[in-house]
Parts: structure tokens; sequence; C-alpha cells
């Protein structure tokens, strides 16, 4: 099982058992002094305030896509809190689409083009609803998050 979400243009995909909530968009908080832009602040998630990151800037996913079409005409933007190993990050995302079963023959090898990039996080594409979904490792994403951030 993999949850779906959507940021700028780009479908990607996180294990199901990283997802631990999905919650309206709240006010972020910025920290002083601090000049990553992947860090964008604190935020408030039900009373606990946690570590809140930019995906799309981390992704390199920050330029706006100008071929829209495909996209549903009611987004609702959400935040998603994911933890792995007691590492906890929330992400803004533009469009989540669920949490989906996906079966193995589904799971489509990365293109060459995409697995000879040296900052690849995509482990497998998915094959859903005619798009293409990238399929993020979530052990290697934690790890560089907690390296490039912290």
């Amino acid at each position: 099982s993999v949850g779906i979400f959507r940021l700028e243009g780009e479908w990607l995909a996180l294990s199901a058992k990283t997802i631990k909530e999905v919650t309206q968009n709240c006010l972020i908080r910025t920290l002083p002094h601090r000049s990553n832009n992947i860090l964008l602040g604190l935020v408030n998630i039900r009373g606990e305030i946690q570590l809140c990151i930019s995906l799309k800037a981390f992704l390199g996913l920050d330029t706006p896509d100008t071929n829209e079409q495909h996209l549903s005409p009611v987004v609702y933007e959400r935040m998603v809190v994911v933890e792995r190993d007691e590492n906890r990050w929330v992400f803004p995302v533009d469009e989540i689409s669920g949490i989906h079963r996906i079966q193995p023959d589904k799971l489509g090898n990365v293109p060459s083009t995409v697995s000879k990039v040296s900052d690849t996080y995509t482990k497998g594409v998915i094959d859903w609803q005619y798009q293409s979904v990238s399929y993020l490792d979530d052990e290697l994403l934690f790890y560089a998050l907690s390296r490039k951030v912290l």
C-alpha cells in the first residue's frame, strides 16, 4: 500500500506505513537565521510542534508545471505527516489522492535517465490511473532529510 500525492505537476508515492496523518494546511512559523530552503519552519500538529519541510525544494520540483490540464479542477492542499524510525517530518502537498493498494506487477523500474542522477530518491515507477507515479525510497529519503536539514 502506498500514499499517492502531488507536488506541482508530479505525482509521487510513499509507503503507507510511513504516512501517519494527513491534515489541513496550518500556519508555518519560520525559524530566524535559517537560510536552508528545505526547512520551512515549525508547525503545530494537534498540540505537538513538528519540523515542516519543503519536499518540493528537496526533490527539486520548485518550477511550476505549465501543463496542468490533467489535474482535477478542485484541489485541496494538505499537510502530510510522515514518520520512520522516530524521525518525523511534515510537508505540504498540492493534492492528495489517498492510500492505494498497488499490485507488484504495476511497479516498474526507474528509467535509466533518472537512475543515473546522483540525487534520485525514486525506487520505482507505478502505473496508476494512466499516469506515472514516482515511488520514493522512504529509507533513503529520511536519511537524506536528516543529513541535509538537521
